[in-house]
């Protein structure tokens, strides 16, 4: 029996339909807005349970949030309340929203932190007059609603959104697979736009930009490259994004930032400010963060002799008093995600309200058309006033009364009934005047809304009336400035570009980060070290961020990343995943690394396997790279790469796991091409492998090893006489090699273990001869891993 309720499905093909289906869950109700009201499905919730299940708008006293975030919760929301208070607190932000849709009172939220709001049960909060401006009309069923996910009340769809919310208040949103991204817009300009589309009965691109010609944000600022505003209204994409500076004043040899640019913080610009203090230190005597509550003020004191310029470059170039916005107008028309350009979402704008103002004027002729015919029967009662008192008196009951009326007055039963739910006193003094001015001003309503319903001009002109109070009422003047000026910050940072020495560390599980090289402080030997972070070092080396990264894969492909680029973190966290700065193919598996700096002196790469294969291809093949990798090295059977190095004519060492060495010269090795195996390297015992290879430079005059168990040692370079290729080498090593360098005195080496990890000086280690194991250097650990610098 239980075979019948087995079915068997493709696995795959479950997952994708399911993925497919939450996905756009994800974008439809969740992460893109809507093009006819701007807003996300959490803020639509928030401001309908506020207007229309708590009654409240811009007039109310204010509420508090956790209340607020309460009904929403109970009515329609259930992501949960730290999510929706959020959401609250940002429609309240004037620093955020260019008209803020909420009225807050307490710390809802200030540019000094994105982070900074106090708890729900602090603060409180109202709709705007922006808020009931999106609600206007709703009570006229101008909208669609549907359940809410408890079944217990009726949500709208959409809002009326009179005010155009799509245009005027910017967000940044993310969904699976599509982002959303855009500025705010001028409420006075968006309506000159819209009365002209109206006017004109189409708009282009150009007249748009003549009404509405850029962003305006919430707090005054200037947009720098104004040129670029015309490619993203065309596209509602930008290929160039706009940029931003803050509003900043000049006395006494002092720079005042009075205001900072749209989505930034006081406190990522001090972090940014303090990363680059030797470059500062040079420009500026003093910076003075004089903010308060509400009022931007940073501070410069410039040195003397240095130019207001030469400063103003620095800090655009090197801090978010210069930042970016950008166009990426991904919007929900009718249920479905669509990138629409300024003139499709102005045209979005516009016929969702003709629609709602159908639907209201639907409404409104059907009242008056209700409250006409009740007219109708008030007029005809009144003609025969006594003789329907004196039936009214003379009906046995209700019902019998209202089937006389009926019938004396030729009426319907609604009529009758509201002739019979009149008291007697005012039936006795029904002005038949007053009725019929009420009747004909019902009429008139009904003419009006007729005219509406079937002849577009009348709607166009009621929509341009409309629209135009709106303006008028609401607009305001413009607060950022647009001019068209060469951008001379970026320029300078690449000139004046100043790279960090810093460490490339790889876990086993293949998590990057790069540390500053500062951070890394040498001990003794023979102690514990620094305990590692939960993850095991399997890579590392020292070099700088302007360097590259090269990444050879177990199916012998090279990929590049600047390191630059690699995210920076400290000793003990944990970095982010390889995967997410390289594609790599399924299974591909990172096995080695090597850094190159942009003017490489090198011109050879060598490779060595852990069989002993070694091969040299020339450095200019690898220049030319694409996201997907390129062939570095093929492997034989069983295979796999050990060392990546550059050489020019030098001699390299090959060490293994026995602890042999061969000392011989990279001229031995012709040049391949990139898909060669190579040659043999080294003559391998049967039972041992290639650990290392590198190539001795001028400066080197020791060999250093490591062993797996921790202990170390160093060795002279004359020990090791110069082989040929494909020779077995001398023992250098008593016991098993984990990893071995060339190295000199006044090197230092950083050794990673399965539990800490250590930085030493070189002349730490003993220099004895090759037939030793040497001493401890780190306690009670397995050595993974170790790098040189």
């Amino acid at each position: 029996m239980a075979d019948n309720f087995i079915t068997e499905v493709d696995l795959c093909d479950e997952a994708r339909d399911n993925f497919l289906v939450y996905s756009s869950e994800v974008l439809t109700d969740r992460a893109i807005p809507s093009a006819e009201d701007g807003l996300l499905s959490a803020q639509r919730k928030l401001l309908w349970t506020m207007e229309d299940y708590l009654k409240m708008d811009s007039k109310s006293k204010t509420k508090k949030c956790q209340a607020l975030v309460g009904s929403t919760l109970a009515t329609s929301y259930f992501h949960g309340d730290a999510s929706c208070y959020g959401v609250l607190c940002k429609m309240s932000q004037a620093y955020l929203m260019r008209y803020p849709l909420i009225t807050g009172q307490g710390s809802l939220g200030t540019q000094e932190s994105n982070d900074m709001v106090a708890s729900s049960r602090y603060t409180e909060a109202k709709p705007s007059i922006y808020a009931d401006l999106m609600m206007r009309d709703f009570k006229k069923n101008v909208v669609p609603l549907k359940e809410t996910y408890n079944s217990e009340f009726m949500e709208p769809v959409v809002l009326p959104g009179l005010f155009p919310n799509a245009l005027c208040n910017g967000r940044q949103t993310i969904g699976v697979s599509m982002a959303h991204s855009t500025p705010c817009h001028n409420l006075t300009e968006v309506c000159n736009a819209a009365i002209r589309y109206l006017r004109q009965g189409d708009i282009t691109i150009d007249e748009i930009i003549e009404e509405m010609p850029a962003p305006d944000f919430p707090l005054p600022s200037t947009i720098i490259n104004k040129s670029e505003i015309r490619k993203a209204y065309s596209t509602g994409k930008t290929s160039t994004s706009l940029k931003v500076r803050g509003e900043y004043e000049i006395h006494d040899n002092k720079i005042i930032f009075t205001t900072i640019p749209y989505r930034t913080y006081r406190n990522k610009i001090r972090e940014q400010i303090e990363k680059n203090v030797d470059i500062f230190d040079e420009l500026i005597d003093d910076f003075v963060d004089e903010s308060s509550i509400g009022q931007n003020r940073l501070v410069f004191s410039i040195k003397p002799k240095v130019s207001t310029d030469k400063v103003l470059n620095k800090l655009f170039a090197l801090t978010d008093l210069q930042t970016t916005v950008s166009y990426n107008m991904n919007f929900i028309v009718n249920g479905t995600p669509k990138l629409l350009n300024m003139k499709q979402l102005l045209k979005a704008y516009i016929d969702h309200q003709e629609t709602v103002l159908i639907k209201a004027t639907e409404f409104d002729k059907q009242k008056a058309e209700e409250r006409a015919h009740i007219l109708e029967g008030l007029v005809a009662a009144v003609d025969k006033i006594d003789e329907v008192i004196a039936l009214i008196k003379q009906s046995n009951n209700r019902a019998a009364a209202r089937v006389a009326l009926m019938s004396f007055l030729a009426i319907d039963e609604i009529q009758a009934n509201a002739i019979l739910d009149m008291k007697l006193g005012k039936l006795t003094r029904i002005d038949k005047t007053e009725l019929n001015n009420e009747l004909q001003e019902k009429y008139n309503i009904i003419a009006k809304c007729i005219e509406l319903l079937t002849q577009k001009d009348k709607r166009t002109a009621q929509l341009i009336t409309t629209i135009t109070w709106l303006r008028d009422t609401y607009g305001d003047a413009r607060r950022t400035k647009l001019v068209d000026i060469e951008d001379t910050s970026k320029a300078k940072e690449v000139v004046e570009f100043v790279p960090e020495d810093v460490a490339v560390v790889v876990t086993e599980n293949h998590l990057i980060k790069r540390i500053p090289k500062s951070a890394f402080k040498t001990a003794r030997r023979n102690t514990s070290g620094v305990k590692n972070a939960g993850q095991i070092t399997a890579f590392s080396c020292f070099t700088t961020t302007a360097d590259t990264l090269m990444i050879f894969t177990s199916t012998g492909k090279m990929y590049r990343i600047k390191v630059a680029d690699i995210p920076e973190g400290n000793n003990v966290s944990q970095g982010v995943s390889l995967l997410e700065l390289v594609k790599l193919e399924n299974k591909e598996i990172p096995m080695a690394y090597a850094t190159f700096a942009e003017n490489n002196p090198y011109k050879y790469i060598i490779f060595t396997t852990k069989k002993g294969i070694t091969k040299k291809v020339l450095f200019s093949d690898f220049l030319s790279t694409k996201r997907s990798g390129i062939t570095a090295i093929n492997f034989k059977d069983g295979d796999s790469l050990v060392a990546v190095d550059f050489v020019n004519d030098e001699e390299i060492v090959i060490i293994t796991r026995k602890g042999f060495t061969l000392r011989v010269s990279s001229t031995s090795f012709g040049v391949s091409s990139r898909a060669a195996q190579g040659v043999k390297g080294i003559a391998l015992k049967e039972d041992d492998y290639v650990v290392a290879m590198r190539p001795l430079r001028a400066t080197d005059t020791e060999l250093l090893y490591i062993s797996s168990s921790g202990l170390g040692k160093r060795t002279l370079l004359t020990e090791y006489d110069t082989q040929t290729r494909a020779s077995r080498g001398l023992v250098g090593y008593s016991g098993e090699v984990q990893t071995a360098f060339a190295v000199n005195d006044k090197d230092h080496i950083f050794i990673s273990g399965d539990k800490s990890s250590i930085a030493l000086e070189v002349k730490e280690l003993p220099l004895i001869g090759r037939n030793s194991q040497g001493n401890i250097l780190l306690k009670t650990n397995t050595i993974v891993s170790a790098s040189k610098f």
